[in-house]
């Protein structure tokens, strides 16, 4: 019994409840494993379904193997199904004629041979393609155990780098590759006014994380000197003992970067009226000795502080924005974009973005595939992080990345 509280305490507390109570299948558990042993995208998603199960300690591996698909089988799948079936149907069908009848047969394969959430049938387009080839898209909920799969070997010292934004930036701006200005303040220090007002606009984030997350803009007027703290879309800070008191309010629980807060290039800034920065997020891979940039994508904010994204793949032979139809986006949220102008634009500094990707990946050793954020600024190409567990779903809506790129 000491033995069983011992192994449940190495599970992840936080994740705890949504284990129990809302839990997904580990990884595609598909029929074909009992069958089909001979294509390697149905051995690297049995590997990765192996090692998703590997997160929790022997003793309750087979117990919770087992609770998550009963669990699933008998009640979520039926849940989910429904619900996405209902609430997508009538509007793929209005836009590709597909009938809601053949969607429910899809989403009954999707859900119990599949054993993936439904939504990726329309997130992904997977209406598109025949069931055989499912397997060739990689699903969120298997997505840890597929970054780990591709790179076995990552020692902690490269696992340090990436999950730590200071010491990130501190090797990268070592070997003469640009990235935000800044400095960092660690958990339960407090950061003195002279510090955080310098009468210029800094980002603020967490030095651990990556996402969207406890990400908070101070926005510097030098009109009338004064500072402006993005709590989120709809609250603003203009006192500056209640910005400093809230900043030093984040600092007992975190560390956070102290970034300065940049502009977009003169180049860039044209495509929306949305003063925040367009980021960029480049995919690389690193075969035998070559690295090769496989994905690429614009992030174009839509609100100002709000954190929404319009989202759009880049051809990352020439850098251009692939062609995409405007009538999609004639909703009022996207009216802050140039549409006319996105089509086909030719993306500033492309060779100089994959340049920079390329020379980083070559400091990260033992990483197969990684994901690069960067940004255009008045100060020229800077790049901000990069993600060992990058998201894979934004980068397969134009098709599967897993067959012709990953291996």
């Amino acid at each position: 019994m000491l033995n069983f509280f011992k192994s449940l305490k190495r599970v992840h507390i936080p994740r705890l409840k949504q284990l129990v109570f809302n839990p997904l299948p580990f990884g595609v558990l598909n029929w074909r494993y009992l069958f089909d042993r001979s294509t390697l995208t149905v051995q690297m998603h049995k590997l990765a379904l192996l090692n998703n199960l590997r997160q929790f300690p022997p003793i309750l591996r087979l117990f919770y193997f087992i609770y998550t698909y009963f669990f699933w089988f008998f009640f979520k799948g039926w849940l989910m199904l429904w619900k996405t079936w209902r609430n997508q149907s009538d509007l793929l069908f209005q836009k590709n004629k597909i009938k809601p009848n053949k969607q429910l047969i899809d989403l009954f394969k999707l859900v119990f041979f599949y054993t993936t959430p439904p939504r990726f049938y329309y997130r992904l387009g997977l209406y598109n393609y025949n069931s055989n080839d499912w397997l060739n898209f990689i699903f969120t909920h298997e997505l840890p155990a597929w970054h780990k799969l591709l790179s076995p070997n990552v020692s902690p010292g490269t696992m340090a780098i990436l999950s730590n934004k200071t010491l990130f930036a501190e090797v990268m701006a070592k070997e003469g590759i640009p990235v935000m200005d800044g400095f960092s303040m660690d958990k339960g220090m407090s950061i003195r006014k002279h510090k955080l007002f310098q009468a210029k606009s800094m980002f603020i984030k967490p030095v651990f994380g990556s996402g969207q997350t406890d990400n908070y803009p101070l926005h510097y007027n030098k009109i009338s000197d004064s500072y402006l703290f993005g709590v989120d879309a709809n609250e603003s800070i203009y006192s500056a003992a209640l910005i400093n008191s809230f900043v030093n309010n984040l600092l007992k629980d975190k560390a956070y970067l102290f970034q300065s807060l940049y502009n977009n290039h003169k180049l860039l800034q044209p495509l929306t009226v949305v003063k925040d920065l367009i980021t960029f997020r480049v995919i690389s891979v690193k075969k035998n000795t070559e690295i090769e940039i496989i994905s690429a994508l614009i992030e174009i904010p839509l609100l100002q502080n709000h954190k929404q994204y319009w989202v759009l793949p880049i051809n990352v032979e020439n850098g251009t924005v692939l062609t995409f139809n405007a009538e999609e986006f004639k909703l009022a949220i996207f009216e802050t974009v140039d549409l006319n102008l996105l089509q086909n634009y030719q993306i500033p500094f492309w060779k100089i973005i994959c340049k920079y990707v390329m020379q980083a990946h070559e400091l990260i050793p033992n990483v197969y595939s990684l994901g690069w954020d960067l940004a255009i600024t008045s100060d020229g190409v800077k790049l901000i992080e990069s993600n060992f567990c990058w998201a894979t779903e934004v980068h397969q809506k134009n098709g599967p990345l897993l067959r012709k790129h990953l291996f």
